[in-house]
Order: structure tokens, then C-alpha cells, then sequence
């Protein structure tokens, strides 16, 4: 179920690009990793490994949470993820990322060969809920 965000919550979700992502172990036990984002008004994207928690517990688990902090103002976010592991899709999702860490322009080609040697996959995820205390 998606929601509404105001236009103050996306503002502060676009003027930043790092966070707190927090997922939940085989456990049940919480999973934080700061990771940078990339939102484009409806999803946030990550890129991540295969092989990390945090992949492993989204597959699993797709219930997440999100905390982007700039000094007292603070946006909390729960959502639900989906993993991106094929091209085209994943190429035009890590673009997004790597446009705001401003890392240079590859060809497809080169970027799906990097993407695949490194193992990184895209976690993608729909907001179901914010609060904010800006």
C-alpha cells in the first residue's frame, strides 16, 4: 500500500542520500547498514551485494525501515523492498545512485560487466509510512 508523501518529506528524502537501513536477521534480530539512496519521488533505491545481510534479509523479509538524520530533524521510514537483479532494470535503477555520488557516465555494457563482477543487485523500496520530526 503506498502512501502519501508531503512535499516537505520528499524534499528532505531528495536533499540527502545517506541513511540508516534497517532489515530484520533469520532471528528476528535487527540488521543495520548505513547505506546512501537515491529517491525519485515514489521509490528509494540501494545498491547492495548478493552476499550481505542486508540482501539476504530483504529476500527473506521484505519489511524495512529507514532513518535519515541532518543534526535534530529526522525522517523515519518503514517500507516494503524488492530486489532488482536483471538488466535493463538494475542498470537504470544504479544510475540513479550513481548520479548523486556524481561517479562517471559507463556504457551499459561496462556498467552490467561491473555490476555483475561485483554481485550487486538493487534493493528498491516502496514507503508504507513516515514520520518526521523536522
Amino acid at each position: 500500500m503506498a502512501i502519501q508523501i508531503t512535499p516537505d518529506q520528499s524534499r528532505f528524502l531528495q536533499d540527502h542520500y545517506q541513511a540508516v537501513l534497517a532489515t530484520a536477521k533469520s532471528n528476528g534480530s535487527p540488521q543495520v547498514s548505513t547505506i546512501y539512496y537515491e529517491f525519485d519521488g515514489e521509490t528509494i533505491v540501494i545498491s547492495a551485494k548478493k552476499y550481505t545481510a542486508k540482501w539476504k534479509n530483504i529476500i527473506r523479509n521484505p519489511n524495512c525501515a529507514l532513518v535519515i538524520n541532518d543534526g535534530h530533524a529526522q525522517l523515519l521510514l518503514y517500507g516494503t523492498a524488492e530486489g532488482v537483479t536483471e538488466d535493463p532494470e538494475r542498470l537504470e535503477e544504479h544510475r540513479r545512485i550513481s548520479r548523486i555520488l556524481e561517479q562517471p557516465e559507463v556504457s551499459d555494457q561496462e556498467l552490467s560487466n561491473r555490476l555483475t563482477a561485483q554481485e550487486r543487485t538493487i534493493i528498491r523500496i516502496r514507503p508504507v509510512k513516515i514520520f518526521d520530526n523536522k
